[in-house]
């Protein structure tokens, strides 16, 4: 199968970022899925094939009196630990924070900074997550995704990976904007911040209809699932950017900065404001997810390319067997009242 150049291009930063990981930290294994080509019997099958078991929890998006949160570092810090997570990344607006001291062999911090620009009056954020250095936001009068692309640009020069904030904070950009967009490892598709209208509105369209846009006409791009916190003692839904509201749990063999990092880059996560998958197959032409605490309530959507649904079920293990004209597949769990949501696997 030719490479389209934004595979190609993709599969050459993959190496280039495990490379610089790598001369860091000893990799002795990268992943604990079990990859391989599977080919069905009438030889449609997805691009990928994993086997996703055992999870990481974290947050990319966090701030705290570095910047414009209301809690000291420390304090942000220690909620984290003492709410089952694994580890964190601290995105100050502009400002690498050195926080390697919070680290320890049961909960990690990975460098993060928050690229804090603007166009005209409309807020560009990008997330660098991975990075070496403090990296500083352009605030010029250009097109919107002039803009984007330089700060994704520069993140990525700095061995980075990237993630899009929040598109519709401020109804920064829409569909049309972000298809020019490339080179960029994550967009943010569901947020804890009551102000960045992920939903969409009379403005726009959701996140997640913007994340299905660009899969559908551009390629493959990681979706996250982040607080963007910055509120720690007063909680309100409404009005309050609190944590613990949204977050990724990572597929990594190990908790370090580099297995982390790796298994963020190729997609071996999934993202969630509840619903917890314990198991997550993709082979050959079959998609299978196990969620934990399954009762009548809960749903899986299976969707694909415009973000149209091919299934949906109440069966737990869900099953979803490709027919080769889906595009891509990727499963949207509803269970008490919360959704997760899996990465994209594309058919080959």
């Amino acid at each position: 199968m030719m490479l389209t150049s934004f595979s190609l291009n993709r599969w050459l930063r993959s190496v280039i970022f495990l490379s610089g990981m790598c001369s860091l930290i000893s990799c002795s294994s990268l992943s604990p899925a079990k990859r391989g080509t599977h080919l069905a019997i009438n030889g449609t099958k997805f691009d990928r094939s994993v086997e996703l078991k055992h999870f990481f929890k974290g947050n990319l998006h966090t701030h705290s009196q570095e910047s414009d949160g209301d809690a000291p570092l420390n304090t942000v810090v220690e909620w984290y630990k003492r709410n089952g997570y694994d580890f964190l990344s601290m995105t100050e607006h502009d400002k690498l924070v050195d926080t390697s001291s919070h680290s320890t062999s049961k909960f990690i911090t990975l460098p993060g900074d928050e690229i804090t620009g603007r166009s005209y009056r409309v807020p560009i954020h990008v997330n660098a997550i991975c990075g070496k250095s403090q990296l500083k936001g352009i605030r010029e009068n250009r097109q919107p995704g002039a803009i984007l692309q330089d700060q994704i640009n520069t993140a990525r020069a700095d061995g980075a990976l990237t993630i899009v904030n929040h598109p519709n904070f401020g109804w920064a950009f829409g569909a049309k904007i972000l298809r020019k967009v490339g080179d960029f490892d994550f967009l943010e598709v569901t947020s804890g911040h009551p102000l960045v209208n992920e939903n969409g509105g009379e403005k726009g369209i959701s996140h997640e209809a913007l994340w299905d846009d660009y899969l559908t006409h551009r390629g493959s791009v990681w979706g996250v699932g982040v607080d963007d916190s910055h509120h720690y003692s007063d909680f309100d839904i409404a009005t309050k950017a609190n944590p613990g509201r949204a977050w990724v749990q990572v597929a990594a063999h190990r908790l370090t900065a580099t297995e982390v990092c790796s298994a963020l880059q190729r997609g071996d996560f999934y993202f969630s404001r509840g619903p917890v998958i314990t198991r997550l197959n993709v082979k050959g032409p079959t998609f299978t997810l196990v969620v934990s605490n399954w009762n009548s309530s809960g749903t899986v959507e299976f969707l694909g390319e415009s973000g149209r649904t091919l299934n949906t079920t109440r069966t737990m293990p869900a099953v979803y067997q490709i027919n080769g004209s889906e595009g891509y597949v990727r499963a949207r769990i509803t269970l008490n009242g919360a959704r997760a949501w899996t990465q994209p696997y594309f058919i080959q």
